[in-house]
């Protein structure tokens, strides 16, 4: 229980009803289901819910207003200069910059710089070797330059555990979002590595050579990239004076969570045929014209798979650092 004003309380049951009357209200449309599907829905209270915990503290912890509206500020400069700097498009730079403000207003320090890390140094690696990386850029259903479902994708479960950790400090709240962070960091230094790498990858079920870019697809290098983006984000947290078994279970938790990763995309990630080429990418479509589902799920994209990616980590992380004794 929270204690907002003498006398009144909030539990999480009553502050999820809220935020859920509060996004129905919120999200604009007749039917947001036939206008931005269900995961716009699920965006749209999500938000809502972050503003709900970002009031709740206001209230409760009067000490926090200036971190909160310092994150606000941190916030509209960050979008700026993701926005500026092509890292995220509009939609992808207010999402961003709204993470960005939670974590310097609700976490502080020791949250924001593991979230900073894992941003910029991903956003540079997608930008860079672009010639190289062309044709796999071919087979990916999205650009180097991200939009909002890729900031929820990659930082949605992370955004969770901070935001649990804002009503109810635990410990253990860090420790799955510095896990989600390091395996969203994990899988983006694979793609962005192993895409830059000579010779064709192999993909992780069947072990035959497939063309760069195809989901699902491990090499050598890439395989090092994911063990070195875990690694960094695990690093970035040694500031807030993290035991080396946090450090070393964020690692391993976000670098086994890019096997999840390939083997989600080798087998119910969607994949399709181009009607010309016969390639198959993670295009469903080109302008007007459908291209042929071959293998997986049509709603298993790769956006959800970088989801189940980052809750793999998270709880992989949690469970290393709960076989070592240390959680609480």
């Amino acid at each position: 229980m929270t204690a907002i004003l003498p006398g009144f309380t909030v539990d999480a049951l009553s502050l999820l009803c809220t935020a859920t009357v509060l996004s129905a209200v919120a999200v604009p449309g007749k039917s947001p289901a036939r206008r931005c599907g269900w995961a716009c829905t699920l965006a749209g209270l999500f938000l809502v819910l972050v503003a709900v915990v970002a009031l709740v503290t206001c209230v409760s912890h009067p000490e926090r207003r200036w971190a909160m509206m310092a994150g606000g500020g941190v916030g509209v400069v960050f979008a700026g200069i993701a926005f500026a700097l092509r890292f995220l498009n509009r939609a992808g730079a207010a999402a961003g910059g709204l993470f960005a403000a939670s974590l310097v207003g609700l976490g502080g320090t020791v949250w924001a710089v593991p979230g900073a890390t894992f941003f910029f140094l991903s956003s540079i690696l997608s930008h860079l070797g672009r010639r190289r990386k062309a044709a796999a850029a071919a087979r990916s259903e999205k650009g180097p330059i991200r939009d909002a479902a890729q900031v929820f994708a990659n930082g949605g479960v992370a955004w969770g555990f901070l935001l649990a950790h804002a009503l109810w400090p635990k410990p253990v709240f860090y420790v799955g979002f510095l896990g989600a962070l390091a395996a969203a960091a994990a899988d983006t230094w694979a793609t962005e590595l192993g895409t830059m790498a000579r010779g064709q990858p192999r993909l992780v079920t069947t072990l035959e050579r497939v063309p760069p870019g195809t989901s699902g697809a491990i090499s050598r290098m890439g395989t090092l990239g994911a063990l070195l983006g875990a690694l960094s984000v695990a690093l970035s947290a040694a500031l807030s004076v993290a035991p080396a078994t946090l450090l070393f279970s964020a690692t391993l938790g976000g670098f086994l969570a890019t096997l999840v990763d390939s083997l989600l995309g080798a087998t119910i990630q969607a994949q399709y045929r181009h009607p010309d080429t016969g390639d198959t990418s993670e295009v469903a479509a080109e302008g007007l014209r459908a291209h042929t589902l071959v293998r997986g799920w049509a709603w298993v994209n790769n956006d959800r798979v970088n989801w189940a990616c980052t809750l793999a980590g998270a709880f992989l992380t949690i469970a290393c650092f709960r076989l070592a004794g240390f959680a609480s």
